[in-house]
């Protein structure tokens, strides 16, 4: 089991799957979830913060419109936010544009559990206040709910 693997094996292990996720999009660069895979790899075997992020833009270049994939980039540009050069906001709030209209439910459901977000993705509705006012509404709605149910 993961438990028996020695923390050697495991950076091994990483390596490994660091290197085939390499050559693999070597041979098939427009794959928006192996970029986005590398990312993760590379946040969990401590690469430089530049390895995750040019990773993770590679991921929002190859496929800008990829439904299930568009939360979890998100999150993850959310977690690197004070990081990101303007290249990477701007892709970030086309990203949430796309969210809003494609995982409605999703987005609304992580920002009721990710409160200081909403701050982060003003910007994006900056020429649209009533998406944005809707967005708001939606959210504290959500938020209320949750925090009756903890009671």
């Amino acid at each position: 089991s993961d438990h028996n693997l020695s923390l050697l094996e495991k950076i091994n292990a990483w390596q490994q799957a660091k290197s085939a996720f390499r050559e693999g999009l070597a041979g098939s660069p427009v794959d928006p979830y192996g970029w986005y895979r590398l990312a993760l790899i590379n946040q969990q075997t401590g690469m430089p913060l530049a390895d995750i992020l040019q990773a993770l833009k590679l991921s929002l270049y190859a496929g800008p419109v990829e439904p299930e994939l568009m939360m979890e980039r998100i999150k993850l540009l959310y977690a690197y936010r004070v990081y990101l050069d303007s290249e990477l906001q701007g892709l970030a709030q086309h990203q949430l544009r796309l969210a809003w209209e494609l995982k409605k439910n999703q987005l609304l459901v992580w920002l009721a559990r990710e409160s200081d977000a909403l701050a982060w993705l003003e910007p994006v509705f900056v020429d649209h206040l009533e998406q944005w006012s809707e967005l708001k509404n939606a959210v504290n709605r959500l938020a209320k709910t949750a925090a009756a149910r903890r009671r």
